[in-house]
């Protein structure tokens, strides 16, 4: 015959502790679990993004999605360059690849089934051109999704 809570019952949420990463939810007090998946909140610190990488600092709310947790693999690699002050041009073949610069979109474009929106930033690596010689943006090498630089 039990004796102990622990042997004759099932724990609910409202007594579970919700590890870093995850938010009590108050409206799951009363179900039955222990464990941060059936009592908590997720939030951006413990989701894995599907496409992109996680934001370099992941919000701390509830309700996660890749749209507000993750980024484009390319921008941590972009945050290591220096902005350049205007495009590309200009720059050395050995300075050229230290570099990004910033185009500010006002209008809805399409690109690789990508939609940009208004008033997007859109970060793109500066890379040289051996065949031109000079410094260019690389549209291959753009990411619109980045969090600030």
């Amino acid at each position: 015959e039990p004796t102990l809570a622990e042997e004759c019952c099932e724990k609910s949420c409202k007594i579970h502790e919700c590890s870093e990463g995850w938010l009590t939810n108050s409206s799951k007090n009363s179900v039955l679990g222990s464990s941060d998946e059936v009592c908590c909140d997720k939030t951006c610190a413990v989701h894995e993004c599907q496409k992109g990488t996680l934001r370099p600092s992941p919000s701390k709310e509830g309700g996660v999605s890749d749209e507000q947790c993750c980024e484009s693999k390319l921008c941590p690699e972009l945050r290591k360059l220096k902005k350049s002050p205007g495009h590309c041009n200009g720059f050395s073949q050995e300075e050229c690849a230290g570099y990004y610069t910033v185009l500010h979109t006002a209008k809805e474009m399409t690109s690789k089934n990508e939609t940009v929106k208004a008033n997007t930033d859109v970060f793109v690596k500066c890379v040289y051109d051996k065949e031109f010689g000079l410094c260019r943006m690389k549209d291959s090498l753009a990411a619109t999704d980045c969090s600030p630089m």
